[in-house]
């Protein structure tokens, strides 16, 4: 399920992910906070592999303020090419 999100001006697409493979389950929060470009299927079975293939691109400053270290560290374990992570 995909819902426009305007947060800070900016505009984005957030994914509703299952959450309960991940940490705290709030991945789905900490991936939705960023600009997504990606195809997801509907089988909820391929979300890792599809993570891995993202293209991630988090606004450090919207990704400081609402996403927590840990949950950065699970996006950077998934996925080292969000801006995030460098």
């Amino acid at each position: 399920m995909k819902s426009p999100l305007v947060l800070d001006g900016l505009k984005l697409r957030a994914a509703k992910l299952p959450v309960s493979d991940y940490p705290d389950n709030h991945i789905a929060t900490a991936i939705g906070l960023g600009k997504i470009n990606s195809i997801w299927d509907t089988d909820d079975t391929h979300v890792a592999s599809q993570l891995q293939k993202l293209l991630l691109l988090i606004n450090d400053q919207v990704c400081r303020k609402y996403v927590s270290p840990k949950n950065r560290d699970i996006i950077c374990a998934v996925n080292s090419r969000a801006t995030i992570c460098k």
